[in-house]
């Protein structure tokens, strides 16, 4: 079997009687609703902040050693929540307001928004995972950490306050 009938076959795409019904099943559920959604969303928000509280609890105690395994996981953590976040949250919302272009705009500035701060999570990450976390730093560190966690906390709140009451079925 050739890679590409094995890859079919695993997403369900293979056959001839399933190449029609497949693309269609894999749009409803990558685009329905999921009652339990925004619940993760606001659990995974739960775990962040209390990854970056930790984060923060290590470089005040000196417990250098153990910033870098909490830093990949506080990282990883974050990329899934945007990653699950991207294709349920926001492809299910993006279509539904197709129709109400004020609040598609409101939906697409949260989108750009986020993707600014993803990008100052990423930097924090990369220069604390190449430089290392130890006494000579740790107070860069701990400011670092800190303006990284207002803005997650700042965003937090208005995810859950104005953007996660946009979803519905």
């Amino acid at each position: 079997m050739g890679a590409m009938s094995w890859a079919q076959d695993l997403l369900g795409l293979g056959g001839s009687d399933a190449g029609a019904a497949a693309p269609a099943a894999l749009d409803q559920a990558r685009f329905g609703y999921s009652p339990e959604l925004v619940g993760s969303l606001k659990g995974d928000h739960a775990d962040l902040l209390r990854r970056h509280a930790e984060l923060g609890q290590l470089a005040q105690s000196g417990q250098y050693g153990s910033i870098p395994m909490v830093l990949s996981g506080f990282k990883n953590k974050f990329d899934v929540h945007i990653l699950h976040e991207n294709l349920q949250f926001y492809c299910h919302v993006e279509e539904r307001l197709a129709r109400r272009p004020k609040d598609l705009a409101r939906v697409k500035e949260f989108r750009i928004e986020m993707n600014a701060i993803g990008r100052a999570v990423v930097t924090f990450v990369k220069k604390y995972r190449a430089e290392g976390v130890r006494q000579s730093n740790s107070d860069a560190f701990v400011a670092d950490l800190r303006a990284v966690g207002q803005l997650l906390a700042q965003r937090v709140q208005r995810e859950e306050q104005e953007l996660y009451p946009l979803y519905a079925p």
